[in-house]
């Protein structure tokens, strides 16, 4: 059976093989010594990994109480109720709408709701769930879609949504409301078009451990999911998922990384020729630990990607290196007849 000790070995090997370090050797046990908890925390945050504990991530509970209060949210726009769709939200929450439009706080929020709902007509509004990620403990993002019929027998106006729920005081709040124009929706792909050539299957091997990535398009090419994992000896040990997408309030690429250990991070993507994009990326570690680097990736050719990994910092300490490397594009699976 595995020590504890044999665990975070194997686990540190796999990852310095997929940051370049493949022919670890002799030279393996020195490394850790000098350089094991600066390594394993800036990828476990930044580029997650999840030589730590794991922590449960479906969190159900959290879940059914955000539900609860998107209804509260709901049920109060359809009655009419401003003071209780303002309650839905902290006392600085924000509202910016599809045409810019900002609301700065509860009772700013509650005064423009009841001067909406003093309208003759009586508008219907539907929401849509989507995708729901938890930052910490107490910060949730959610994606959706609303419909809001302004009057009976006119057509619903659709909208695309992102939420920022807090937990203040035991209860989810919204924090943070925008509204997406579904026309500025459908142009997100027009943004991702350039990183097209991510779509596929990947992989990168070293002496003991294999990368393995997977690239797709998903919510009708809004967003591009990439899923990850690292086997070590044939037996799975690193997984997580990237999505990256389009933010039409910083006019950049942004993509949100998140392992199952419960570690977390975030990136805004710059391109600096036709092949290469620079990532600005942070993150946090299940324990709270901060750490900040630069990823640079670049598109060799159709079938190869370069990825350098520099300019560590783990809570506050500089990492000088975090090495480089290649990933290559696995070849369709043939179908059976």
């Amino acid at each position: 059976m595995e020590s504890n000790q044999d665990f975070e070995f194997a686990a540190l090997e796999s990852v310095l093989t997929f940051c370049g370090f493949s022919d670890l050797g002799t030279r393996a046990p020195r490394f850790i010594s000098m350089r094991a908890g600066l390594i394993l925390v800036t990828l476990s945050t930044v580029f997650p990994v999840f030589a730590q504990e794991p922590t449960k991530l479906d969190r159900p509970v959290d879940r059914a109480s955000i539900s609860a209060i998107t209804k509260e949210f709901l049920d109060a726009f359809n009655a009419g109720d401003a003071k209780k769709l303002a309650a839905t939200f902290t006392v600085d929450g924000q509202i910016i709408d599809e045409n810019g439009e900002v609301i700065c706080g509860r009772a700013a929020i509650e005064e423009d709701f009841r001067q909406a709902f003093q309208l003759p007509a009586k508008a219907k509004l539907e929401i849509e769930s989507g995708t729901t990620w938890f930052l910490t403990s107490d910060v949730a993002v959610e994606e959706g879609l609303s419909r809001l019929t302004p009057a009976p027998g006119e057509p619903p106006e659709v909208t695309h949504y992102t939420v920022n729920y807090v937990k203040t005081d035991g209860k989810w709040l919204h924090a943070f409301v925008r509204d997406h124009a579904v026309e500025q929706v459908a142009a997100h792909n027009e943004h991702l078009k350039a990183l097209d050539w991510m779509v596929g299957e990947w992989v990168s091997e070293g002496t003991n451990a294999i990368v393995k990535t997977k690239c797709e398009w998903i919510d009708d090419g809004r967003f591009l999911m990439r899923t990850y994992q690292v086997e070590l000896a044939g037996k799975p040990m690193l997984k997580g998922t990237e999505r990256v997408g389009w933010d039409p309030l910083t006019k950049r690429i942004r993509s949100w990384v998140f392992d199952n250990g419960g570690g977390f991070g975030e990136a805004t993507w710059a391109q600096s020729d036709p092949s290469t994009w620079t990532l600005h990326a942070s993150g946090v570690s299940n324990t709270g630990i901060p750490a900040t680097m630069t990823r640079v990736v670049t598109k060799l050719d159709a079938h190869r990607s370069l990825w350098i990994q520099r300019d560590g910092v783990v809570n506050g300490k500089s990492v000088d290196s975090l090495g480089e490397y290649v990933m290559v594009k696995a070849p369709p699976t043939a179908k059976r007849p």
